[in-house]
């Protein structure tokens, strides 16, 4: 279930329960329904709260040439293209690339619709995951590599060269 189910459920709630509050025979509802929404907060919170975001899969280029800039993948990462927060495409990759690093966002095959604060930190309680993972493991140790996010989505940034070899 999603959080944005979660606060439809609880708007949908609030509205019962305002017009429960004008009919006092309704107190029995107004006890099940607000039972029922707090399991259902406390179910959501939890799975948000034991989520652990995986560890980047990082290595070391071959040459220390082929190493991208820190800030040239923080720049590729912001150019993917996000509108209104999301980053949504019929194609199976979405790939920038800005100085001498590249960047690719892939979704197991699919169409991408993903949002960028999952792509950027996942949706662990910490926001601990995605790209800023993967930032401050691999590319702050002069790696590449590659991050899953939740939903099945990932993020993998290497070596961009400028001229074809």
């Amino acid at each position: 279930m999603s959080i944005f189910k979660t606060l439809f459920r609880l708007f949908m709630t609030l509205c019962l329960l305002s017009e429960m509050a004008r009919n006092v025979s309704g107190e029995q509802i107004i006890k099940s329904v607000t039972w029922e929404l707090e399991i259902s907060i406390k179910f959501e919170t939890t799975v948000i709260q034991s989520y652990q975001p995986p560890a980047p899969e990082c290595k070391r280029p071959s040459r220390p040439v082929l190493i991208p800039s820190y800030k040239d993948c923080n720049r590729a990462f912001y150019n993917l293209g996000f509108k209104d927060g999301m980053l949504r495409t019929q194609d199976v990759s979405v790939k920038q690339t800005y100085g001498n690093c590249a960047i690719e966002v892939r979704c197991g095959g699919h169409p991408i619709t993903v949002s960028a604060g999952r792509l950027l930190a996942d949706v662990d309680a910490n926001k601990s995951g995605g790209y800023k993972n993967l930032a401050s493991t691999c590319l702050v140790n002069d790696q590449i590599g590659k991050v899953f996010v939740a939903g099945g989505c990932s993020v993998e940034v290497w070596h961009h060269s400028h001229h074809s070899h």
